[in-house]
C-alpha cells in the first residue's frame, strides 16, 4: 500500500467516503483531512504538507477559483483538483487558467485515480528536477572538498560588501586571511587523504565560529 495525503474541500461526508474506497482499491493507502471553512484551510494547508488538494466546485463559503487564489498568495505548491457535480466547460476552462491541474465530474468519477497519479507523478519529477537545480548551484559556488564557499561565491559576496559599503560609508567590513602552517608536510609525510581530511576538520572549525 502506498501513503497518500489528501486536503479534501468538500461538505459531504459520504464523497469522503467514496474517495477512500477508490484509494483503497488503487492500492492507496489515505490520510483524509475534510474541510469547509477556507479560515481554518489557510491556516493548516500552511502548517502541513499535502500531496494533492481536492476540492468541490461550489462550497457554501467561497468557489474553488477563490481556494486557488489563496493557495497561490500563500505559495502552496501542491496539485489541487476540482471534482463537481456542476459545473460548466467555460467554469472549467477559466479554473485550469486559474491554476487548477485538472477537474472531474462526479460522474465520471473512473478519471480520479489517473488523474491522482499523473498528479504525483509530475511532482516527484518537478521535486527532483528542483534538487538536481540546488545541486548544480551549490556545486558552483561552494568547495566540493570542504563544503565552504569558493571563489566565485567570495568574489560575489566580495562584491555586494562593496556596493554596500559605497550605499552606506558606514558599514565596515573585514577579511580574515587564514594560512595552514607547514600543510605541505602534512601531504608529503602522511599523504594526500590526511590533508584532505585536515582541510574538512578546519572547515568544520570554521563553520561552527
Amino acid at each position: 500500500m502506498k501513503d497518500i495525503r489528501i486536503l479534501l474541500i468538500d461538505d459531504s461526508a459520504e464523497d469522503e467516503i467514496i474517495l477512500t474506497e477508490k484509494l483503497e482499491k488503487s492500492g492507496y493507502n489515505s490520510e483524509i483531512t475534510r474541510l469547509t471553512n477556507l479560515d481554518q484551510i489557510k491556516v493548516i494547508a500552511i502548517k502541513k504538507s499535502w500531496d494533492i488538494i481536492i476540492t468541490d466546485h461550489e462550497l457554501k463559503e467561497f468557489t474553488s477559483l477563490e481556494l486557488i487564489s489563496m493557495a497561490q498568495e500563500n505559495k502552496i505548491d501542491i496539485p489541487i483538483l476540482i471534482v463537481s457535480g456542476i459545473m460548466t466547460e467555460d467554469f472549467a476552462v477559466e479554473a485550469m487558467r486559474a491554476g487548477a491541474k485538472d477537474y472531474i465530474m462526479k460522474d465520471n468519477m473512473t478519471r480520479l485515480i489517473p488523474v491522482i497519479e499523473r498528479e504525483l507523478r509530475e511532482t516527484d519529477s518537478r521535486n527532483a528536477r528542483k534538487m538536481a537545480e540546488e545541486a548544480v548551484y551549490y556545486m558552483a559556488f561552494h568547495d566540493p572538498l570542504t563544503g565552504l564557499a569558493n571563489r566565485y561565491e567570495f568574489e560575489s559576496k566580495l562584491i555586494k560588501i562593496l556596493d554596500d559599503v559605497k550605499t552606506n560609508p558606514a558599514l565596515q567590513y573585514c577579511l580574515l586571511y587564514i594560512d595552514l602552517d607547514q600543510f605541505k608536510v602534512v601531504n608529503d609525510t602522511c599523504g594526500h587523504p590526511a590533508g584532505d581530511d585536515l582541510l574538512r576538520q578546519v572547515s568544520v572549525i570554521l563553520s561552527q565560529s
